[in-house]
């Protein structure tokens, strides 16, 4: 995912491509190919990966090459004073807080790429403390994505509605979505599995 960050503006094929070019690249670095996989354990921890981290690359490059353009935007001002797109409140706000938000949520899908790495291609199965940390980065990184481009959009005025902006391929994020499963039966699941592993531990006086 680092790697990915650095590459610059991608589009969505090249985005998930690379997601899983990373993984991959991780797993051989193990040095542990000669293990056999478990399909089942690695289809619930990497599809959600791929998923989240294709998302969150997606929303970066979007936001670098949008605020390339407003860099450069020049707005009127009633004194003349020289005002670029990017200095007005909302978008400084705005960029600022996407930022910081997406460079936190790549930093944890940095951590369990680490994690899965060490799993991808041997014969035990995958924690069940590692597959859940997958499924809510799903659900937290390809919602916050959703959300900051929607802002994004909001700002721009019409270089929104441009064909090769990016935003024309925001539907990409809703692929993202329903991707391995919608992410609000996702949630039910996660929910139901806390309330049966809460369950468990009671019964056994914990």
């Amino acid at each position: 995912a680092t790697a990915l960050r650095a590459a610059g503006p991608v589009s969505p094929v090249v985005a998930t491509s690379n997601v899983r070019g990373s993984l991959r690249f991780r797993a051989n670095r193990a040095n542990k190919r000669t293990a056999t996989c478990k399909p089942r354990s690695l289809k619930q921890s990497v599809g959600p990966w791929k998923s989240s981290t294709s998302a969150l690359v997606f929303a970066q490059s979007l936001l670098h090459r949008t605020q390339r353009y407003t860099d450069t935007k020049p707005c009127w001002t009633p004194t003349n004073e020289p005002l670029m797109l990017s200095d007005t409140p909302q978008l400084r706000t705005l960029y600022t807080e996407a930022h910081t938000t997406l460079h936190h949520l790549l930093s944890q899908m940095d951590g369990i790429e680490h994690d899965l790495g060490t799993y991808t291609c041997r014969t035990a199965l995958v924690p069940r403390e590692v597959i859940t940390r997958c499924a809510a980065a799903k659900v937290k990184c390809i919602e916050t994505a959703i959300a900051l481009c929607t802002r994004l959009k909001q700002e721009v005025g019409s270089n929104a509605l441009m064909h090769g902006t990016g935003f024309d391929q925001l539907d990409y994020l809703n692929c993202c979505k329903f991707a391995e499963g919608d992410s609000r039966v996702l949630m039910q699941k996660l929910a139901r599995d806390r309330v049966v592993q809460w369950q468990k531990g009671r019964a056994r006086g914990v």
